[in-house]
Parts: structure tokens; sequence; C-alpha cells
């Protein structure tokens, strides 16, 4: 958006995208006024829309782990690096 006129405040003008800039998503705020999102606020976009695409929890098997821990019974050959790595993975 380029402002112009006296003391930069008085005619707000929309600006083209540059060249070499990948396609930024738009959204109409206003008639005549035109909103582009960085590509930081489009990755939120993004990351939010396959958040609430994730599987529910099952907290069954949460309170099952939950108790085995308290009771010190929960399985000790767990491999925790795969599963540390299993989790980086899906994020």
């Amino acid at each position: 958006m380029n402002i112009s006129g006296i003391n930069g405040l008085n005619a707000i003008q929309p600006t083209t995208p540059s060249l070499g800039q990948p396609a930024q998503k738009s959204a109409t705020a206003a008639p005549g006024v035109q909103v582009q999102l960085s590509n930081q606020a489009n990755w939120v976009s993004q990351v939010r829309s396959s958040a609430t695409q994730a599987p529910e929890l099952r907290t069954d098997e949460i309170s099952r782990a939950q108790q085995e821990i308290a009771a010190g019974t929960l399985e000790g050959n767990i491999d925790m690096d795969a599963v540390i790595n299993a989790l980086m993975m899906e994020l």
C-alpha cells in the first residue's frame, strides 16, 4: 500500500506485487480495498487448518498411560528416541 499526499496521509493507493515474489492470498476488506497476506500469515493459516484436521485424542489411552505411570508399570522397553523422532516428523 502506498500512502501519499500532505504529510503522507491523504491518498491511499494499492500496490501491485513485485515480480519474482510468490503469489499471495488476497481478500477484499471493503469495496476497492485489497488486503494481501504475508507468507508468514499464509503459513499460520495452513497450520491452523492442519490442526483442525488432526485426529481426536484417545482419552481412554491417555488415562491408561497415566495410571500405569503412577503405578510404575508402564512398559519400560519403549524406545523414546523413536517416539520423539516420530513426533518431530508429525510437526
